[in-house]
């Protein structure tokens, strides 16, 4: 490829081929927890993405590195990725992947705590959703989906302690396929732990939604489901002495003991 005999244009299309594939697996490796690599993977779809003149691509996978910043609690680190690709994306993307990078920019803001500029970049996303057609999701964009915009809002808004506001988009994020079982697993733990925090907790119902996630969570490999699962168990450990939330407990620590050194699909 780099020695080859081709013309500009096949060119950049054997770098945007290469771009997505690494891209992918990029956040395969981030999936599975194992970030030093997927991070230099990132950086490589970077680079790949710009030989191939691939603007769109190169903002998705800013988005992407600001994500893993999140996950990584690093709050600065994932806004400047996030205003990095919402700068370098808006004017060159489809209004899918428009709606995706405004995402990533509320939710670095969210762990930032900065209210206003996660609730504008909100708004953002979904005016940008709202003009999506059938046919704007480019293939390596196909994945985001108004359940994904609204798993990423009722994130921003529970870490903003807006319980209430976070959960009337439990229905549209739980609106997946039935191949889509790793994200049904993050948002349906996600919105236990709404109901496991906040002024007027809901342990209980919390604890229901945990073995849902449990479920879904015994049928994949996923470092972030994991960890989201042990996120509520956490949230639910001031609650011990209830039957419900006691059974939910030990099978979580079933769960997530064994997983804990777990790095393959």
């Amino acid at each position: 490829m780099l020695h080859g005999s081709y013309t500009g244009r096949v060119g950049r299309q054997l770098f945007a081929a290469v771009a997505e594939l690494t891209g992918q697996i990029a956040f395969m490796s981030y999936d599975i927890g194992d970030h030093g690599w997927a991070q230099r993977l990132f950086i490589q779809a970077l680079r790949l993405a710009k030989a191939a003149d691939h603007a769109g691509f190169g903002a998705h996978i800013l988005a992407n590195m600001s994500t893993q910043a999140v996950y990584l609690q690093q709050p600065g680190e994932a806004v400047r990725l996030a205003q990095a690709a919402v700068n370098g994306g808006r004017s060159r993307a489809r209004t899918s992947v428009t709606a995706r990078l405004y995402t990533a920019e509320a939710c670095a803001h969210a762990v930032a705590g900065d209210v206003r500029s996660c609730i504008t970049a909100l708004r953002l996303a979904e005016n940008a959703a709202a003009k999506t057609t059938g046919t704007d999701h480019p293939a390596w964009a196909g994945y985001f989906t108004p359940a994904h915009l609204a798993g990423t809002a009722i994130r921003c808004l529970r870490d903003l302690g807006r319980p209430k506001e976070a959960l009337a988009y439990t229905e549209q994020a739980l609106a997946l396929g039935e191949s889509s079982v790793r994200t049904r697993a993050l948002h349906t733990g996600l919105i236990a732990s709404v109901y496991a925090g906040g002024a007027a907790p809901e342990p209980d119902h919390a604890s229901q939604l945990g073995h849902d996630a449990l479920d879904l969570a015994e049928r994949v490999r996923s470092r972030r489901v994991t960890d989201r699962i042990t996120e509520l168990a956490q949230r639910l450990t001031p609650f011990r002495g209830r039957p419900t939330v006691d059974r939910f407990l030990r099978r979580a620590h079933a769960y997530t003991q064994p997983a804990m050194g777990t790095v393959v699909e």
